[in-house]
């Protein structure tokens, strides 16, 4: 069998996650799930990443920071990375570039693949996928998913947001509305 690549893309919440999931099952396709490629990125490399912060930044990370569990940890670089564009751009880049690693090995060594990622067309990933999914969702919905999924607060939800990239739907083989899901 010849590497078929389906990439799935749409905002935070709309569903890309669970519509892969259920599409593996059925097809059995090996499921990327980006975000989760980046979060093991950040546990792996948090002591390296803590460090640059530090140093490039003079980020005035305290001690208690580096007791943080994960999902605090990632909370704090998220306000960190939502709030100021150039520290963004850096910390997704090692992010980014420690992450691409681990999926192009996971492309290499799979067939019939599923990439889930909310920002796949701003990708190299993008030209190689054989075909594009956009999953969309009524922003409310959306919005209600994020919170009950993330406990996170409406100001850095819109935080989140704001960093989001939008989507144009001509741009994709098919759209799949998960409002009613």
């Amino acid at each position: 069998m010849s590497k078929f690549i389906i990439g799935v893309t749409g905002k935070s919440g709309s569903g890309k996650t669970t519509v892969c999931e259920n599409i593996a099952k059925t097809i059995g396709a090996y499921h990327i799930d980006v975000d989760t490629v980046c979060h093991d990125v950040i546990q792996d490399q948090r002591r390296k990443l803590e460090k640059e912060l530090i140093e490039t930044y003079k980020y005035p990370i305290n001690h208690e920071l580096f007791f943080y569990t994960e999902k605090a940890f990632r909370r704090e670089l998220g306000e960190l990375i939502f709030s100021e564009s150039e520290k963004y751009k850096d910390i997704v880049s090692f992010v980014w570039s420690n992450a691409k690693k681990s999926i192009d090995c996971m492309i290499e060594h799979n067939d019939l693949i599923l990439l889930d990622h909310i920002l796949l067309p701003v990708t190299h990933y993008w030209s190689m996928c054989d075909k594009k999914v956009l999953v969309t969702c009524n922003t409310n919905k959306r919005y209600n998913r994020i919170l009950n999924r993330d406990r996170i607060d409406l100001d850095y939800l819109y935080k989140r947001e704001k960093a989001s990239i939008e989507y144009v739907s001509y741009k994709f083989d098919s759209l799949y509305d998960t409002t009613n899901l």
